[in-house]
């Protein structure tokens, strides 16, 4: 005769590993029905992991330059909103300028134009969250100052025309030296020289995965140049010392300039406006591209949440009899049957 002992231990130790297991099929029923998505992605994938790990990256990929996109967007719309103004006081001082040159000595003062100087300075020196707009990808230098070097060569160039002496400089002598010896102070060399630390080369930000643009300009622009040209010809040279037909060449030369840059400011807002919709249609693409990317990855780890809310409280009685069912064999006694 052979018996087999059974102990109340071993019954309840095979109860406890039961519930256990019940527990941690709980905790993953309860999460994926709360996400949507397999609790252990790997498992329930197996070789197919892969491929979920490889869309992850790129939606991060794609998140990382649409906040790109966002930062440059920032700058643009800064800086198209200090063209706005500089093209609003460009043309006012324009309209001054030719009033002047019909008559000299009363539609303009000085102090006018050394204050639209200095107006012209402080736009161009604009910033965005620290980082200069003019400067190109030297953003962290300020683009334009009326240095010692630059006042210099302005009076010693003006000095060699008037003698020290304005009030000879005769309009035939005053036209020359606006389009010789003035004109080349703001010529490449001299413009990086004495007034702009900016670089010609302007912010370029990817932005798509496989575009990259410029996102920026700066101040060695030739109608930012010649704005300063016309403000530093009518502040410096269009005083009341000269004759008033040389005051009148000045402000005439001033007035063409002037105009030229508002030209030129336009397509330089263009121009930005051109990069600010490749940014827009870009970020555009990329939500299509993040949408797309998410259904496949739901596709491979979606669960049906509502199967899963449904296994949750399936494993929830579970779980409440194993534990009656380990209190019950827990007060079970021998000594309670002999």
């Amino acid at each position: 005769m052979r018996t087999t002992f059974i102990s109340t231990r071993s019954m309840s130790e095979a109860t406890r590993l039961t519930l256990l297991k019940s527990q941690v099929k709980f905790a993953q029923a309860s999460q994926e029905a709360v996400t949507g998505r397999f609790a252990d992605v790997g498992i329930a994938l197996g070789h197919k992991t892969g491929q979920t790990v490889s869309f992850r990256q790129d939606i991060e990929r794609l998140d990382s330059i649409s906040k790109s996109n966002d930062v440059a967007s920032t700058r643009l719309d800064a800086a198209q909103l200090t063209l706005k103004g500089l093209v609003s006081q460009a043309d006012a001082f324009n309209k001054s300028a030719i009033l002047y040159a019909s008559a000299p000595n009363g539609a303009l003062s000085t102090s006018e134009a050394q204050a639209m100087f200095n107006s012209f300075l402080d736009k161009l020196n604009s910033t965005n969250d620290g980082a200069y707009l003019f400067a190109g990808i030297n953003s962290d230098v300020k683009p334009v100052a009326y240095s010692t070097a630059a006042e210099t060569s302005v009076q010693t160039a003006f000095a060699a025309v008037s003698g020290g002496n304005p009030a000879t400089v005769s309009p035939a002598a005053m036209a020359a030296f606006l389009d010789g010896p003035f004109a080349d102070l703001f010529n490449d060399t001299n413009w990086k020289a004495n007034w702009s630390q900016a670089s010609d080369t302007n912010i370029r930000s990817r932005v798509a995965t496989n575009e990259m643009i410029d996102t920026s300009t700066n101040a060695n622009e030739q109608p930012f140049r010649d704005l300063m040209r016309a403000a530093t010809m009518m502040s410096q040279l269009g005083n009341a010392q000269l004759p008033a037909e040389t005051q009148r060449v000045v402000a005439q030369k001033a007035s063409s300039i002037l105009s030229s840059a508002l030209t030129a400011l336009s397509n330089v807002q263009a121009t930005l406006g051109v990069s600010e919709q490749r940014i827009a249609d870009s970020n555009e693409r990329m939500s299509l591209q993040k949408d797309m990317i998410g259904n496949r990855i739901g596709m491979l780890e979606g669960v049906d949440q509502a199967e899963a809310s449904v296994r949750v409280n399936e494993l929830e009685k579970q779980i409440e009899m194993s534990y009656a069912i380990t209190g019950k064999i827990q007060k079970l006694n021998i000594l309670d049957y002999l």
